[in-house]
């Protein structure tokens, strides 16, 4: 027999083109709990993997963060992005199972899948010798299933199949343990016990060796108050939407009851089911409001005693907000949030195409989950993976950053062929290039290169020698007249804030004086204390985003910037090193 493992479709569509296309998984591996049957030749799984993408993606597959690497006559085999595992071994494939698909946009990895092996031995075949009890005194019948994997259940049969040990206020088959426990004895109970059972896996069962329960002749036992000998965890999680059984039970003379509540004293909820004379307390859809402390109480004629146990709500991380597919040019700035619910809370890291960002550069930052960068270039271009996790699991969002080098071009700004203007007076003429990197304008005169602060009347010529050179340069022309003068005023009421992930700058508006060129922006100019090594970004704003000076404090300038040139610098500012994750104003 070959199991698959069921997988989630989460879209696809036909590829009908060539259009280059990132890795984007429509398959990924599900966890697959495999019944292995002793006289079972065939022993093999699949796990299924398929990505969309344009190359068509390759793939790898990981076990417990390893590569897996076939070879021939190996008992793994890769089929397109499925892995095939043949002559299944409990001791060797059990484990944690990733996929990773990968092109010429980069790599992604698949949520992590898990491999368990269910199994059921037999009872060891020895006998079990007679346990001898006087009547009204309790007794606990030991079960001690042999090794195992999988869920399991117990029941014991009385003398001979298919009479079955019937449960009541009584009498008791933990679920837990296997044992069967008999509150007080009576005559009738006199006879052979043998547990039966089953894995709920493998549909497989085995039978104990038979325990003879025998009554003494030396006196019948006295009234004795409640001892509990089932109780549940004192501390147990639960994780949301599971539910969950708690067991309770005492051996006593007379036979005790058995009660339940809450501590704080709160109601149960309609869905909350007591069963098998209230030995056993369950919860169905555990959520968070059914945490708490709860308590058993044994009581008959002789006295009272309980237990408590605290049941406490966990739940696995879940995506509330997810990095999306973004175009930046060189030098930008990028801040993508990412942001999880989950029981503990999730801690985030970040992965480039499939590898831990953890050395992080200056420029790259990750607080609660945002990750940051500064001064983008053509390298930070590949698929990036946000990982949310805590101790109950993980989840993976995925977004592709495209860093672009663009030349000058013009299309989008272009100069009227003719300006007038009146003799004496100014006049502008604007030159906004689309580009990427960032470069320098200049203009000439014909093919005479003109300086700034000089009064024309000719032909002229807007340039971008474009910081690479393999990406070229664009020109236009237009006819005007102009007194060239750069603003003589700094930005000021420089202010920031910070939030959780970043921090913002605010200026005020920079407005030319009657001689001046219009501001067309702002350069903001900015290091950390310990580096020599400026970063600036420009902008058309009064405000600007940042990372946070997680490691260092930042020392900042902000100037004007108009076709005169650049204006004065802003007083300089400086932002101390933010520690903390969670800052308020």
């Amino acid at each position: 027999v070959q199991y698959v493992q069921s997988c989630f479709v989460f879209h696809s569509f036909l590829l009908e083109s060539s259009v280059p296309l990132k890795p984007v998984f429509i398959k990924q591996p599900g966890s697959i709990v495999f019944p292995l049957h002793p006289n079972d030749p065939s022993r093999e799984v699949t796990f299924s993997c398929e990505a969309q993408g344009y190359p068509p993606p390759s793939y790898r597959w990981k076990m417990n963060d390893t590569f897996i690497s076939p070879w021939p006559g190996s008992r793994y085999r890769f089929s397109g992005g499925n892995l095939h595992i043949s002559q299944l071994s409990k001791e060797e494939d059990v484990g944690i199972y990733q996929c990773l698909s990968s092109n010429s946009f980069g790599t992604i990895l698949s949520r992590e899948a898990s491999l368990h092996i269910a199994y059921l031995e037999d009872f060891k075949t020895q006998r079990r010798s007679p346990v001898r009890v006087r009547e009204g005194q309790g007794v606990v019948l030991l079960c001690g299933p042999p090794p195992h994997m999988g869920e399991l259940t117990f029941t014991w049969i009385f003398n001979e199949y298919p009479s079955f040990v019937k449960q009541d206020n009584r009498r008791f088959v933990s679920q837990k343990t296997g044992n069967l426990y008999i509150a007080k004895v009576e005559p009738s109970d006199v006879g052979n016990y043998t547990c039966v059972v089953t894995n709920l896996v493998t549909k497989s069962r085995v039978q104990g060796p038979p325990t003879l329960l025998v009554l003494r002749s030396d006196g019948i036992m006295g009234e004795y108050e409640p001892k509990i000998e089932v109780q549940f965890p004192e501390a147990l999680s639960v994780a949301k939407g599971l539910t969950v059984k708690l067991e309770c039970f005492a051996l006593g003379n007379p036979v005790p009851a058995i009660s339940w509540r809450r501590v704080d004293g709160a109601p149960f909820p309609r869905k909350v089911d007591v069963s098998r004379a209230s030995s056993v307390l369950e919860i169905p859809y555990f959520q968070q409001e059914d945490a708490g402390q709860y308590e058993c109480v044994a009581e008959n004629s002789r006295g009272r005693n309980m237990v408590k146990g605290k049941l406490s709500f966990y739940a696995p991380p879940h995506l509330l907000e997810r990095p999306q597919d973004t175009q930046k040019a060189i030098d930008d700035s990028l801040v993508w949030e990412c942001k999880a619910s989950g029981k503990p809370k999730p801690s985030y890291k970040w992965l480039k195409n499939g590898d831990p960002l953890e050395a992080f550069e200056d420029r790259m930052q990750v607080v609660n989950g945002a990750l940051s960068i500064s001064s983008l270039t053509l390298s930070d271009t590949g698929m990036y993976q946000c990982v949310a996790e805590n101790r109950y699991g993980r989840v993976f969002a995925n977004a592709e950053l495209k860093v672009n080098a663009v030349a000058p071009d013009f299309s989008d700004s272009v100069l009227k062929a003719q300006t007038l203007a009146r003799q004496g007076g100014d006049v502008l003429i604007e030159c906004r290039p689309r580009m990427s990197p960032r470069g320098m304008i200049s203009w000439r005169k014909g093919k005479e290169a003109l300086r700034e602060s000089h009064r024309y009347q000719s032909c002229f010529m807007c340039t971008h020698p474009v910081k690479m050179a393999r990406l070229g340069s664009a020109s236009l022309r237009s006819t005007y007249v102009s007194r060239w003068s750069q603003t003589d005023r700094a930005p000021t009421k420089v202010t920031w804030n910070a939030t959780s992930t970043k921090i913002i700058l605010k200026w005020d508006q920079v407005k030319a004086l009657e001689n001046e060129s219009d501001v067309m922006g702002y350069k903001v100019i900015y290091k950390q204390s310990r580096h020599n090594r400026q970063s600036v970004v420009e902008t058309n704003r009064t405000s600007l985003e940042l990372a946070l000076p997680v490691h260092e404090e930042y020392i900042i300038q902000i100037k004007a910037v108009s076709e005169g040139g650049e204006g004065r610098s802003s007083t300089l500012i400086t932002i101390p090193r933010i520690a903390g994750l969670c800052l308020y104003f």
